[in-house]
């Protein structure tokens, strides 16, 4: 009996242990505030204001407190977000495959040959789509089990295609072209300018002191007493765009540079990049580039054209010395975007995480205006613009906010408008649409054309129409509107053109005597004029944020266009010869910046010649 119970003494000890720590009394959680839910970051639970939102200086509010969840542990709590977040999901999926708008139309293989394979888009349509909403297009599925399900092709997403919508030199591997054309020696400038003068026979130089733009003209030194005017500059030119920073918060990190000199932290280099960049800024002139520009004995490039570019170098590399040493914070944030937002885009890398996620929202908060009484006296300076005007200023200048917040949100409408578009046509090569079925072609570009339509018709109307002063004469705000203007038409007609892409390239590889050019035709005149009209604006002399994109959509609408004409089997207004003149131009203008223009030039200039080489061909051995 004793050895039976000294062997069972050791055992129930631990088991005793066990149960203790099993059932220890579980504590009310208490409940963060929602700013810090969302950021997932702890709350101290300070009331009214946690500390987290103290410090960010933003408004703290906490949930109900009567919500039952809040007996919940942290555990709990995240496990009930996650399948709340599922159940979401299961909700959105069912109503999208369930929810029909429309009654049912006649079978597909009843209509005659005549009638154009799709409902027509203003009968019973849910023209702005969403998770909860179905569209009209969804009701035909094809016979291909493997084709993707329009409904989900146009939901409403952040997230875009793994690749890179073709860009201009998978225009040349299409067939038509013949494949005589090197893609690399374009894409291989675009990384590494330095193969310019490889290719030249000469050693490239990696010296910043002897770099060719560089050594045009020296620019002025880094000075404290510029910073004013240069934030200024950049408020008007470049901060409209892309409103990433706070323009009040950036005044007052001016301000005490201005009065204590540059450091080596995070706020003196993103105020030398934000010099750098009013440095090398205009004000927004609608004026392109033309032949005459560029072609006669006094030829302008975008260099000599901008007077203080060796300037904004010195503040550029100043800044870039500062890069390397950034710590975790928001200043340095801002510095990683404004100096690699470019690289980013040039670099085809996947989508991260956050374009999957509806959380938080995608449109940012109304801003909150500021009355002029409360604007900051510290700018009693003067703005030097490039035309040499000096303007006299007793304040910093303070742009529309609700003015830039409006186009921002346009941009963002559309940006979703442009993921449905590249999600429905763009996801493979253009191998894929010649096995995509015609009329679910149709239908996808038209429901897309439909609420690109939409979307530039109910534009605000601040951003359609540009008011002048009295005596005649544009505002700083006023020329803004125009800027915010011209990119959104610009966008508007880019889309347009890539919607019926598709067709294009359909028309001109299929035989000219198949049925399907009489289908095709009115959606390939589409994508001609969208082409036209994008290149006859001609390659604009002002500098933005989108210069080195635009240039290559013109290269690329110029492609297409010579692409068409090459096959003989497409309809192209004459007109096209002076859009792919203006396009060349434009490159003239910007290849000493950007030797990948230079080289496309040439690729375009050749294809030219080329085809009036065919066409004389085609002339002289007569019907």
């Amino acid at each position: 009996m004793s050895e039976r119970t000294d062997d069972q003494t050791p055992a129930s000890t631990p088991k005793r242990k066990l149960d203790r720590a099993v059932t220890y009394p579980r504590k009310r959680a208490l409940i963060a505030c929602e700013i810090c839910r969302r950021r997932k970051t702890k709350c101290d639970n300070v009331r009214p204001t946690c500390g987290g939102c103290r410090d960010l200086e933003i408004e703290c509010v906490y949930a109900d407190l009567k919500s039952k969840h809040g007996t919940y542990d942290m555990a709990s709590l995240e496990i009930l977000d996650r399948i709340n977040y599922v159940a979401r999901l299961l909700e959105n999926h069912h109503d999208t495959k369930q929810k029909v708008t429309v009654s049912n139309p006649p079978p597909v293989q009843e209509r005659t040959s005549q009638e154009v394979d799709f409902v027509p888009v203003n009968q019973g349509v849910d023209l702005y789509l969403s998770p909860q909403s179905q569209p009209w297009s969804e009701r035909y599925h094809g016979d291909n089990p493997n084709s993707q399900d329009e409904a989900e092709i146009l939901l409403e997403s952040l997230e875009i295609a793994g690749r890179t919508p073709q860009v201009s030199e998978d225009i040349l591997n299409w067939p038509i072209f013949g494949h005589n054309f090197e893609r690399s020696g374009i894409e291989s400038l675009i990384f590494n300018p330095q193969n310019r003068e490889h290719a030249r026979g000469k050693s490239p130089s990696f010296s910043i002191v002897d770099d060719q733009v560089r050594s045009l003209k020296p620019g002025k030194r880094i000075c404290e007493e510029d910073i004013p005017p240069l934030i200024d500059r950049f408020l008007i030119n470049v901060h409209i765009k892309n409103p990433v920073l706070d323009a009040s918060d950036l005044i007052d990190k001016a301000r005490t540079i201005s009065e204590n000199g540059f450091s080596w932290d995070a706020t003196s280099c993103l105020v030398l990049v934000v010099c750098a960049l009013a440095n090398i800024s205009s004000t927004f002139s609608p004026e392109c580039v033309t032949p005459q520009l560029v072609n006669e004995g006094d030829a302008m490039n975008s260099i000599e054209d901008t007077p203080d570019y060796a300037t904004a170098e010195n503040y550029y590399i100043a800044a870039q010395k500062r890069v390397a040493l950034l710590e975790n914070s928001i200043p340095a944030t801002q510095c990683y975007f404004l100096t690699g937002v470019e690289i980013r885009m040039e670099i085809n890398l996947p989508s991260s995480g956050l374009a999957k996620a509806n959380y938080p929202d995608v449109f940012p908060s109304p801003p909150t205006t500021s009355s002029p009484d409360s604007r900051d006296p510290f700018s009693s300076t003067t703005i030097k613009r490039r035309d040499g005007v000096s303007t006299g200023s007793t304040r910093f200048f303070e742009p529309d906010i609700e003015q830039i917040w409006k186009y921002y949100l346009s941009e963002i409408a559309v940006r979703q408008i442009g993921n449905r578009l590249m999600n429905s046509f763009y996801k493979t090569d253009e191998s894929a649409w010649l096995s995509m079925r015609l009329d679910r072609m149709i239908r996808v570009a038209e429901e897309i054309e439909l609420q690109l339509t939409q979307w530039f018709e109910n534009l605000p109307t601040t951003l359609l129409t540009t008011a002048v002063t009295s005596n005649g004469e544009e505002t700083n705000n006023e020329n803004i509107t125009k800027e915010l203007q011209y990119m959104l038409h610009s966008r508007l007609t880019d889309f347009r053109e890539r919607i019926y892409r598709p067709f294009l390239y359909l028309a001109i590889h299929s035989p000219a005597e198949d049925p399907i050019q009489q289908r095709l035709t009115k959606y390939v005149r589409r994508c001609v004029d969208a082409c036209l009209a994008f290149l006859m604006r001609g390659t604009p002399r002002h500098r933005h944020h989108g210069t080195w994109y635009e240039n290559r959509g013109m290269f690329l609408k110029s492609l297409l266009l010579v692409a068409a004409v090459k096959s003989g089997k497409v309809y192209v207004p004459d007109l096209w010869r002076q859009g792919v003149e203006l396009c060349t131009a434009g490159f003239k203008f910007w290849e000493h910046e950007a030797p990948d223009l230079g080289e496309a030039r040439k690729v375009l200039e050749g294809l030219i010649v080329e085809l009036d080489c065919e066409e004389g061909s085609y002339e002289s051995r007569g019907p």
